[in-house]
């Protein structure tokens, strides 16, 4: 085919080819459009429109927190046999870094890193499965402030969000008690909400220091899945070569979220999701 200027377009699978290249290596827009024999311009363009299609019609399908009885109850399961009945979800803030933020506005995303970053709170299931992805926010804002925000949190704080589920815990006396509305397992630097469980750092009960360490092991999934994520697609481990206004970082939204989609994908496909 040829474009509205007269010139023979390229191949629809070789853009693809191009765009899949420069997610996995994480290269600029001039070199992976060099390496796809295509205009930068072009590629850039079409890497674009293409992510901003897949976060609309295809990254609701992969990524998405339990709904149905079903997967409520596998993922409550899966929980319950780690020591922990009634969790739903972890959740954790992810860093990703952004070599071309204007300097206007470096000191609104340069925190703790040292350097500019984009933020996004994740939740992801025990078996490394991105269940959630809120953001991006700006990286000089800690995880009590993007809680506010976050839909999911709000929801389930609210008990609009699982406020029918029940779960039983054992008492000290031996017995069982009933309890209404799920939780997620998080880190010390969220809200000490209800609906957030975190590990214990001021308390020198045996029993609870045990439960905190149980607690911060199986906390770790959502770091391990950033670690995995970012090892498969390197164009999260490097900088996100885009430069564009804070106020407006829809592009580095997109790619992050593609991303997550592309990873929920593969773990479905390969039959990790199952695990547990």
């Amino acid at each position: 085919g040829y474009s509205k200027s007269g010139r023979r377009s390229k191949p629809l699978h070789l853009k693809l080819l191009t765009w899949f290249l420069w997610l996995r290596e994480g290269l600029t827009f001039k070199r992976a459009a060099y390496l796809g024999d295509m205009d930068p311009n072009t590629f850039r363009r079409f890497a674009k429109k293409l992510n901003n299609w897949l976060v609309m019609y295809e990254y609701p399908k992969h990524v998405y927190m339990p709904t149905s009885d079903s997967d409520v109850s596998a993922t409550m399961s899966k929980f319950e046999k780690l020591g922990f009945p009634g969790a739903i979800t972890t959740a954790d803030a992810v860093h990703i870094a952004w070599e071309n933020c204007p300097t206007s506005e470096r000191h609104m995303n340069t925190g703790k890193e040292g350097y500019p970053t984009r933020v996004f709170n994740c939740c992801v299931g025990p078996n490394r499965e991105f269940h959630h992805v809120h953001g991006s926010h700006p990286g000089a804002r800690n995880d009590k402030t993007i809680a506010r925000f976050d839909p999911v949190f709000l929801g389930m704080r609210s008990q609009v969000r699982y406020s029918d589920r029940k779960f039983t815990l054992r008492t000290q006396g031996g017995g069982t008690r009933e309890i209404t509305g799920l939780y997620m397992i998080v880190d010390g630097g969220y809200h000490k909400w209800r609906c957030l469980q975190c590990p214990s750092k001021t308390s020198s009960l045996p029993g609870v220091m045990r439960w905190s360490k149980r607690l911060e092991s199986v906390r770790k999934c959502s770091e391990v899945a950033f670690g995995i994520l970012k090892k498969r697609i390197s164009i999260l481990a490097g900088d996100v070569m885009l430069k564009e206004s804070t106020r407006s970082c829809v592009h580095i939204d997109n790619i992050f979220r593609v991303c997550v989609m592309l990873h929920n994908h593969l773990l479905r496909h390969d039959g990790w999701n199952t695990v547990g």
